[in-house]
């Protein structure tokens, strides 16, 4: 019941209770796609830091069996050096042989 002396519009109490509402639930809708926007980032951002550990984790492996590798290659060397020498010294000793001496 309306009486004059409090100008009570039902009409306009309405629409300013929906638009309210409707403001409220836009937010909150736009609240939650900010949150879920933020999750997918966050997402992404801990994919690309956990896929650059394990790049950096590769790297650092391989550098060691580089550094392995060179190492080895110079003992190969060294022992090809070596089993050069002994080849000739053989070659030597079994001319030195055939001569008599």
């Amino acid at each position: 019941m309306a009486g004059d002396h409090t100008n009570f519009n039902q009409g306009a109490f309405t629409a300013g209770a929906v638009t309210g509402s409707a403001t409220i639930a836009g937010a909150m809708v736009a609240g939650f796609r900010n949150v879920a926007h933020a999750r997918r980032e966050r997402a992404v951002v801990n994919a690309i830091s956990g896929r650059d550990a394990l790049i950096g984790s590769l790297q650092r492996r391989i550098d060691k069996q580089r550094d392995e590798l060179a190492r080895r290659d110079a003992v190969i060397s060294e022992q090809a050096f070596t089993i050069r020498e002994l080849q000739i010294r053989l070659q030597m000793s079994n001319l030195l042989r055939q001569k008599g001496r």
